[in-house]
């Protein structure tokens, strides 16, 4: 059976809080958790752990009924250690990985566990296609709103319903003009974000934008250079966890001219 990465990253020893994957599971889906690495519990030589358990003393033997990780799904709480082969997930709710240790302990640790966490591409292959799309239809934003760059938005009908840049004196246009949080992702999935966009007026300076994701420019700048003739940006990005911050960015400053309208924003995936 084949699977799908959705997950890596490590768990802290020193945090009680553990770390938050990000993915949120579903009661029934088959995931595989795989982990490896070294962690303190305590500042003796002595105090080495695994993810499957304490390393033993002279004469002690591993406790393996009590591994070192162990994984959250909304409020439960389920043992780990090294691996989890397979394992059906029992509830619905978002997965968080734990370094197990008492209450108030957590301070004299170190050392990290590395973790890997799949799941079965069957799963995957029939969840249904995701898209978010935004047309200003009926005035709705979707919850994309101006940036710390964008001044002075408003919708307007041309051909279409659209939302228009039109830049003002002593204002800086340059920096993120419009920008959302997308919620709903899978970790590791990957998704494409476009948007349309054209330039009007056309005189004076040309519009350039780019697209931004989690603060990482992920398409080179494109110059709206024809007025009246849609462009689309277009770039993939790979999701870090269940959401997204999203930003479309205008890379030119001046407000003469750099007038443009943007009709349509879409993450498919």
């Amino acid at each position: 059976m084949s699977t799908n990465l959705i997950w890596s990253g490590t768990v802290d020893a020193k945090s009680p809080e553990g770390t938050a994957t990000g993915i949120t599971l579903k009661k029934g889906e088959i995931i595989t958790i795989l982990a490896d690495g070294w962690a303190k519990n305590g500042e003796e030589a002595y105090a080495l752990t695994a993810p499957q358990g304490r390393i033993p003393r002279e004469g002690e033997k591993l406790a393996l009924a009590n591994p070192s990780l162990k994984a959250r799904i909304g409020s439960e709480e389920h043992p780990v250690g090294n691996h989890k082969y397979r394992w059906v997930v029992p509830s619905d709710g978002p997965l968080s990985l734990i370094f197990v240790d008492g209450k108030n302990q957590y301070k004299d640790n170190s050392g990290e566990f590395s973790i890997k966490v799949h799941r079965e591409a069957e799963n995957v292959e029939t969840a249904a296609p995701f898209e978010d799309l935004t047309n200003f239809e009926g005035d709705n934003w979707n919850n994309w709103q101006a940036g710390q760059a964008g001044h002075d938005l408003y919708l307007v009908d041309s051909s279409t319903r659209a939302v228009e840049f039109i830049t003002h004196a002593n204002k800086n246009h340059a920096g993120e003009i419009l920008k959302k949080k997308l919620s709903g992702l899978t970790a590791g999935h990957k998704y494409t974000l476009s948007v349309k966009a054209a330039r009007i007026i056309g005189k004076y300076e040309v519009p350039k934008l780019s697209l931004r994701v989690d603060g990482k420019d992920i398409s080179a700048p494109v110059e709206l250079t024809q007025a009246n003739v849609w462009v689309t940006l277009s770039a993939t990005f790979e999701a870090a966890g269940n959401s997204a911050d999203l930003a479309v960015v205008s890379h030119v400053a001046d407000s003469m001219g750099n007038d443009f309208r943007i009709r349509e924003l879409k993450i498919t995936g």
